[in-house]
């Protein structure tokens, strides 16, 4: 009997041991993106700083971004824009969307750059084109607004329905808001719920207050004042203070 436990006992050590040996493995043979990553997710960022610069020298677009986002906001390391600049850079010319995207942030705001509309166009113009919803979603709001082009609902309508179909949230909720405005296109409540209930579904906060309105007021749907605050509630988790100021009125009411 003693020795049938003596056993037991010794395999489990055995397999004790084993299991710190592979996790040892595991992290010796992460690779410096993987860290990178893994790091800055868990907002360790002075370590995701020493990875993310080994990836970015290896030419991972996607570290040279999170790098510049680094040096961008002062995060284990001093605030340096001319710094993150150079980051973004190198990623968008690595085909990074994303790292075109905060390029062309810096360019608008006039951070670690001379202020320039132009070039934040530019930068988002490539984004697009490298499939990066947000990038085509940014391109429709200046359309929108006539900033930096001339306004053209036409235009912006066509690069909001390619962030939409990339999945793009706030996208999706733009596109929506055409149809219910009828702004560049034939008012339509029908097609305006289409998109507002895709841009809810990628969580955009906009979409779901907006189908909250629709339900509400019964356009282009039947009236369901449940299905309103539901809508409601989402948006107001979305962080969105009007939906739960439409949720708490429906609520009061007995909905």
């Amino acid at each position: 009997m003693e020795t049938n436990i003596c056993i037991r006992n010794i395999m489990k050590i055995k397999i004790f041991l084993l299991f710190i040996v592979l996790s040892f493995f595991n992290i010796a043979f992460a690779s410096d993106s993987e860290i990178c990553e893994r790091e800055f997710k868990d907002k360790n960022y002075t370590r995701a700083l020493q990875y993310c610069e080994k990836a970015c020298s290896l030419n991972d677009g996607l570290d040279c971004t999170s790098l510049g986002v680094l040096y961008a906001k002062g995060l284990g390391v001093k605030q340096d824009y001319k710094q993150a600049k150079t980051y973004f850079e190198k990623a968008c010319s690595l085909n990074d969307g994303e790292g075109c995207i905060r390029l062309g942030w810096l360019y608008h705001d006039g951070r670690g750059v001379k202020r320039d509309y132009q070039q934040e166009i530019t930068y988002y113009e490539k984004a697009c084109s490298l499939n990066d919803g947000k990038g085509c979603n940014l391109l429709g709001v200046l359309y929108v607004d006539g900033r930096s082009v001339k306004q053209d609902y036409k235009q912006a309508k066509t690069y909001f329905e390619k962030a939409c179909s990339l999945n793009d949230g706030w996208g999706c909720s733009k596109l929506g808001a055409f149809y219910y405005l009828g702004r560049g296109v034939k008012q339509d409540y029908k097609q305006a719920k289409n998109y507002f209930e895709k841009g809810c579904g990628q969580n955009n906060g906009e979409g779901c207050i907006m189908l909250g309105g629709l339900y509400d007021f019964g356009l282009g749907v039947k009236q369901n004042k449940k299905v309103s605050k539901e809508y409601y509630g989402k948006a107001c988790d979305l962080g969105l203070q009007k939906g739960c100021e439409e949720y708490r009125k429906l609520n009061e009411q007995g909905y």
